[in-house]
């Protein structure tokens, strides 16, 4: 095994990361505004210019939808747990071949 070969195998987790980040922005940028409490609202306003100005990607189609949706969070989470998931891992890896069992890593004095 290369030393190399381990890191790289991070860097393809952390690029699925940000790949998995950036599919998951269009799904949550959906703007509730003018859903009201669940019926809507009575003024005249322009949602699909508001949600351009406020930087969302759509609105919310329906009103009972855009009110209770919470998968935000969820999707949020997910990709959350999954990158510090990843993190751990290279942590470990820091850890374990850093010991004086396997003596792959010698890390500074200022890090230890």
């Amino acid at each position: 095994m290369r030393w190399s070969h381990l890191i790289l195998s991070h860097a393809f987790y952390f690029a699925a990361d940000l790949q998995r980040l950036r599919e998951v922005i269009p799904r949550i940028s959906v703007l509730p505004l003018g859903s009201g409490a669940l019926a809507g609202n009575a003024f005249a306003v322009d949602r699909e210019f508001l949600a351009k100005e406020l930087g969302f990607d759509s609105i919310s189609e329906n009103s009972f939808y855009g009110v209770g949706d919470r998968d935000f969070i969820v999707e949020f989470m997910m990709w959350a747990s999954l990158t510090m998931t990843h993190l751990s891992r290279i942590s470990e890896d820091l850890i374990i071949y850093s010991t004086a069992e396997f003596g792959f890593v010698t890390l500074s004095d200022a890090y230890r």
